[in-house]
Parts: C-alpha cells; sequence; structure tokens
C-alpha cells in the first residue's frame, strides 16, 4: 500500500491489462462500492488518456505540415532567385554586367508565363497553375495566401508590380546570402513602363 503500486495499479487498470484480477481483489477488501469506482475510473480514465492521445497526435501532424510547407515556400524561393540571375550565378563578369533593367525583364517574363489569359492580372487559378507548371506543388490556400498577403488593392488578383513586390519578398532572404539584390519597386515600375 503506498503511491508507486498505486501509480502503477491506476495505469494497468486504465490500459485494460489483467484489470478484472484487481476488480476483483478491490471487491474482496471493499465490498460491491469498488465496482461503481472501477466502472468510473474506467469510463474517465480511458477518455482521457484517449483524447491525451489525440492530442499529441494532432499536434504532430500540424507540426509536420508547417515543417513541409515551410519546405515547400523554400524550394519555390529558390527558384525564383535562379530565374532571376539564370545562368548569372557562377558567373561573376555576367553578374556585374547584369543591370535592374534586365531583372525587371526576368520578372515580367514570369509573370507573362504565369498569366495564361494575359489580362495583366494573376488570379488564384493562375498562380496555382503556373507553380505546378514550374514543378512547385503549392496548396491552393497556401496561393490563396499568398495572393492575400501581396494584394494591395484587394482585388483578389496580382498585378505586375503586387506580383514583383512578391518575388522580391520571395527572394531576399536566398539572393542577401549571395550578396545579390532586386531593384526597388519604384525602379521596376520606372523601368517596366519605360520598356512599353
Amino acid at each position: 500500500d503506498d503511491l508507486t503500486h498505486a501509480i502503477v495499479t491506476t495505469f494497468s487498470v486504465l490500459t485494460l491489462d489483467n484489470w478484472n484480477l484487481v476488480l476483483e481483489n478491490a471487491v474482496a477488501s471493499q465490498g460491491p462500492i469498488a465496482v461503481i469506482y472501477f466502472y468510473l475510473l474506467i469510463t474517465i480514465g480511458t477518455w482521457f488518456l484517449l483524447n491525451l492521445f489525440t492530442a499529441i497526435l494532432i499536434k504532430a501532424f500540424a507540426e509536420q505540415k508547417v515543417l513541409a510547407a515551410a519546405h515547400r515556400m523554400g524550394r519555390l524561393e529558390r527558384y525564383f532567385a535562379r530565374r532571376c540571375y539564370r545562368g548569372d550565378m557562377a558567373s561573376v563578369d555576367a553578374r556585374l554586367h547584369l543591370t535592374d533593367q534586365d531583372l525587371v525583364v526576368r520578372i515580367y517574363e514570369i509573370f507573362d508565363e504565369i498569366d495564361r489569359d494575359k489580362s495583366g492580372d494573376i488570379d488564384v487559378q493562375e498562380l496555382h497553375c503556373g507553380f505546378h507548371s514550374m514543378g512547385h506543388m503549392l496548396r491552393p490556400a497556401e496561393v490563396r495566401d499568398l495572393i492575400r498577403r501581396f494584394d494591395v488593392v484587394l482585388s483578389g488578383t496580382l498585378d505586375f508590380e503586387e506580383f514583383f513586390d512578391m518575388i522580391q519578398m520571395m527572394c531576399r532572404d536566398v539572393l542577401q546570402k549571395k550578396g545579390k539584390s532586386l531593384p526597388s519597386r519604384a525602379s521596376s515600375i520606372r523601368l517596366r513602363r519605360r520598356a512599353a
């Protein structure tokens, strides 16, 4: 009769491991009232253990989901950084001669590739299909979150300037590690208008 044995016995009953023997011993020593105790213990205790186990599983799945989403987004960021500086990552001379206008043109090429209906705006469906065609399987909810984050005028779509902001945000960390940067938003608008 000590706390350690009580805890082990309670756990044994909750896992239904030879609980009937423990019940018989309890009835023999305490009388029929022990049946009510065991009924409540098994009903409430197993419910509590089941909820605890379910909570642990849900937390593990949620953490895995967050890690998977971060991995998908990291791959997409590296892809866009390579597209902006394609062929120029290794070549120092080429990198030095890559102008802001060249970068804006490259970003506009990506925008034009995704804007399939050529409306000048990219909606959720186009962005989702565009990412898939580039080999990046983002979930529809993740694509909607991206558009919601950069859709300044709340149109439900991204125009070129908003798309440029999205690319700049995605590439910032990758390019900073390599000592590069994208042109400013104002510069990109100016260069694009000049090109048009």
